[in-house]
């Protein structure tokens, strides 16, 4: 775990494999013992013949369900077994989450006839 401000942290979450046109949340990552300067990215590993899209959920202690904020919780869309710069459904992407105590990730497979695997690798500095 990270104990300063410049190091980073990488939280890595087990691979979801999503069916077509349905949605998966992630497991919910707790944020209290993290100081982060607020930076936030992911690199998201993409397998399958389906598409992808990647949201952020965030949650209070005292609300019981993870919520999507209002605006700006999609991280990314469309991504595929061939997206990222090496053609290898290897994504780097940063997000600016709105501050919650917990957080979590909703994986859709928005492709609507296959299914998609995704596995998240959460980095905060």
């Amino acid at each position: 775990m990270a104990t300063g401000y410049n190091q980073i942290q990488v939280i890595e979450l087990p691979a979801i494999t999503v069916a077509a046109n349905q949605s998966v949340d992630t497991l919910r990552i707790p944020l209290g013992g993290i100081r982060p300067n607020g930076n936030f990215s992911i690199i998201a590993t993409i397998t399958g013949s389906g598409t992808a899209k990647i949201d952020y959920l965030v949650k209070s202690f005292l609300a019981g369900d993870f919520v999507l904020p209002v605006t700006d919780s999609e991280i990314i869309t469309g991504l595929t077994a061939t997206s990222g710069s090496a053609s290898d459904g290897v994504i780097s992407k940063p997000f600016a989450p709105n501050v919650a105590p917990y957080l979590a990730f909703r994986i859709s497979e928005t492709g609507t006839e296959n299914s998609v695997t995704v596995q998240i690798n959460l980095h905060i500095q």
